[in-house]
């Protein structure tokens, strides 16, 4: 991600106010519905990732944010109430695009990965046991790494790193040794251009494997099958769209799993953006379990415009997954809806576990929502939501309200 096209946009914003037409995001009241916008929170600038953990165990989630041109993370203390309080800055390397949280040392204290994109590295940040973070002690990844997942790849109980790299085409597997360290980095062939990865088991043998999305025309998505001993084996790729007569290219750029059509089998849902603003969209590939996938299918109910992040979770606590979304679409016919008030926001769909959905609600943020984050904030047992929005340098908290 580059700030080229921010400050171009804050330009053309700019010069558009100085005619005489004025949007404000903040001072417009916040709309009814299952999700209110309760806060705002200043972050570094160009925020592109987050997490949400009790890092400092008082039972409240607090937040870790990648800020991808400022070469910091920054932490907040929850309050419990959906509230966050500065907690500091940790230095990070050129460009850090994505944050992973786990106990990585063991000791019972969350810890915190960032990849960055421009120098290649990882750092990891241990825990002082207090929500506070040591220096980060940084290994090489491969080529442009855009994103991180902690999981246990290898069924030892111990969290290990998986890492996309868009520029040679890998992944990057770092797995856990004691005492709080990593193996030497394997790399593993993913597909040309890979930018976000999902981890699940597709065939129910159960190892995790990875899908990703490839950022390359026409679009694919890669599927890596794993061996449950942190190895996976050559990509067998998919095709990621069926929409006939495209004007522009389309890439994928986001990707989620799980059992989307109630099954019993994990499928994929993958997320295209083109060069134009129309070009967006959503395409289901259902598993058959034994971890290949079927052709393309359209998502009901789903409508994108340029997806940067895709996830599925039972918001709703019906049993069935929906989904949230994040549009991040740095062309002109963006900045004029966003002019014409329609702002910027990210979408939850509700699925009806049969393979469809029904728009429920898009969610008012700052410029360009990059990353979403889903978590218990307060006390009503209900996921909350909060968004990275590059734009703004913010964060947008929103609890649920239903």
């Amino acid at each position: 991600m580059r700030r080229a096209w921010g400050r171009a946009v804050g330009a053309f914003l700019l010069l558009w106010a100085s005619a005489g037409c004025t949007t404000s995001q903040g001072d417009e009241p916040e709309p009814s519905g299952p999700y209110r916008r309760v806060a705002s929170v200043s972050t570094g600038e160009a925020p592109a990732s987050l997490g949400l953990a009790d890092f400092d165990q008082d039972a409240n989630l607090d937040l870790v944010v990648a800020n991808n041109q400022g070469a910091t993370l920054s932490t907040f203390r929850g309050n419990g109430k959906g509230g966050f309080a500065a907690g500091g800055k940790l230095d990070a390397g050129q460009e850090p695009r994505s944050v992973a949280a786990a106990d990585f040392d063991g000791d019972g204290f969350v810890d915190v990965a960032v990849v960055n994109q421009a120098d290649s590295t990882l750092g990891v940040y241990s825990n002082q046991k207090d929500g506070t973070f040591s220096p980060a002690t940084t290994v090489v990844t491969g080529k442009s790494p855009t994103f991180v997942i902690a999981r246990d790849l290898n069924q030892d109980g111990r969290p290990d790193l998986l890492v996309t790299n868009a520029d040679d085409d890998s992944l990057s597997v770092f797995l856990a040794a004691a005492p709080g360290g990593f193996e030497p980095r394997v790399d593993f062939d993913a597909g040309t251009n890979p930018v976000r990865a999902a981890l699940v088991d597709l065939d129910s043998d159960g190892a995790l494997d990875v899908v990703t999305a490839t950022r390359v025309v026409p679009p694919t998505v890669s599927v890596l099958m794993g061996d449950g001993k942190g190895a996976f084996g050559a990509p067998t790729k998919y095709k990621a769209s069926n929409r006939p007569g495209l004007v522009f290219p389309i890439a994928p750029q986001a990707i989620t799993a799980g059992d989307v059509n109630g099954d019993g089998k994990q499928d994929v849902v993958v997320g295209n953006r083109g060069l134009d603003i129309l070009d967006g969209e959503v395409w289901l590939l259902a598993g058959d379990g034994t971890g290949t996938l079927n052709p393309p299918a359209a998502l009901p109910g789903v409508t994108v415009l340029a997806p940067a992040f895709m996830e599925l979770v039972d918001f709703d606590g019906d049993g069935t997954l929906d989904i949230v979304e994040a549009d991040h679409d740095p062309s002109l016919a963006a900045v004029v809806a966003a002019i014409a008030g329609s702002g910027f926001s990210v979408c939850i769909a509700s699925g009806d576990g049969l393979g469809s959905f029904e728009h429920t609600a898009c969610l008012p943020t700052g410029d360009y929502p990059y990353e979403v984050a889903t978590g218990l904030l307060n006390a009503d047992g209900k996921l909350d939501l909060v968004t990275a929005d590059a734009g703004s340098d913010s964060v947008s908290v929103h609890l649920a309200n239903f």
